[in-house]
């Protein structure tokens, strides 16, 4: 833009230099002056008055109200209604991330491409600890591949499947349960609207030990009242 400007100034001082001198040459460069601002200036900014024609009929307002001369004021209206709309978004972003954050279940999104674009707070603290994670804190969201900073193979192989799977999704999820360094946890991957993963994990670790609890017991008692029902019916017998 600013090479421009200086090429208008220097156009207009050579043709009005030339109309004194010579009006012919003048003329000539009069009109090669008007032909350059035509398309240097004129149908630019007449692209744009019918660019912001069309998004004010888009927002069912009256196209015939928008000028050419009053682009510049429409341009600061759509980058003013543009700010707001990038504001909400963020405190919407904000609310979201609170709510994940929130969550009982660790939870970590990944690219289309792998990488990690967000981890809550409860995926960080649970998997540093049982040491599932390589890298610290600060390195996990830096453009990160899940696979550089995860060292489970069957965690890695089930984001792997989930991230490249292109065939059609149950309502959008996958599930499997999958032993982590001990525990177990149902982990399921959702499809976002953008091919982002979201990976969700419930650890179900205490449910399993309480199932088999009750299955040792039941063994037990079931065990406990066949040796007197035994003794019982052989006293019977004899």
């Amino acid at each position: 833009m600013k090479n421009i400007k200086i090429y208008f100034f220097i156009f207009l001082i050579l043709t009005v230099v030339l109309l004194f001198i010579n009006s012919i040459i003048g003329i000539v460069c009069a009109l090669l002056f008007g032909l350059w601002c035509l398309k240097n200036f004129i149908n630019p900014l007449q692209k744009i008055n019918d660019k912001i024609k069309n998004f004010s009929i888009f927002k069912k307002s009256s196209a015939d109200e928008i000028t050419l001369w009053e682009t510049e004021r429409e341009i600061d209206k759509l980058l003013f209604e543009y700010e707001n709309l990038l504001k909400a978004l963020e405190k919407k972003e904000e609310k979201f991330k609170f709510f994940l954050e929130s969550l009982p279940n660790a939870i970590l999104l990944v690219d289309d491409n792998g990488k990690i674009k967000y981890y809550n707070g409860k995926f960080f603290d649970l998997f540093s600890k049982m040491g599932v994670l390589i890298q610290t804190a600060e390195k996990i969201g830096d453009g990160k591949f899940y696979w550089e900073i995860i060292r489970d193979f069957n965690l890695i192989e089930f984001i792997k499947y989930a991230v490249g799977y292109r065939g059609k999704w149950d309502n959008l999820k996958l599930s499997r349960e999958i032993e982590i360094y001990g525990k177990t946890f149902n982990v399921s991957a959702f499809k976002g609207n953008d091919e982002e993963v979201f990976i969700i994990f419930d650890d179900i670790s205490l449910a399993k030990e309480l199932v088999e609890i009750k299955r040792e017991l039941v063994e037990n008692i079931s065990h406990e009242l066949k040796t007197p029902l035994s003794n019982i019916k052989g006293y019977i017998e004899t």
